[in-house]
């Protein structure tokens, strides 16, 4: 998101952060509702790494056809893309995991 700061103040296009607003509302509700069994199941239910695959996530759904449907919720939206997506988003969490354990492993190098 794009800012500029004015005498202190952080000028911000308010269309920009309403989609943001949006985005995070969407990672918490991915993180500790529709997602939270699936990060305690896994390997590495590190917070940084559940945030960041949610965020990942979040901008997805933003762009999907079930976002653009005004007639239900963002929470029932994001159930449904959820449900149409259920192979791929555990598909991609295993792989941003597998990533994440690579960047660790050159990082201690």
């Amino acid at each position: 998101m794009e800012y500029k700061i004015d005498n202190n103040n952080v000028i911000v296009n308010k269309d920009d952060f309403l989609e943001e607003s949006e985005i995070q509302y969407i990672n918490f509700v991915l993180g500790y509702d529709l997602l939270n069994n699936m990060f305690k199941k896994s390997k590495y239910p590190e917070c940084d790494t559940s945030y960041n695959f949610c965020d990942k996530l979040s901008r997805e759904f933003v762009k999907s056809e079930e976002y653009q449907n005004t007639n239900h919720s963002t929470y029932e939206m994001l159930v449904e893309w959820l449900n149409n997506n259920k192979v791929r988003i555990k598909k991609d969490y295993k792989n941003y995991v597998l990533d994440t354990e690579v960047e660790q492993e050159e990082l201690e190098r």
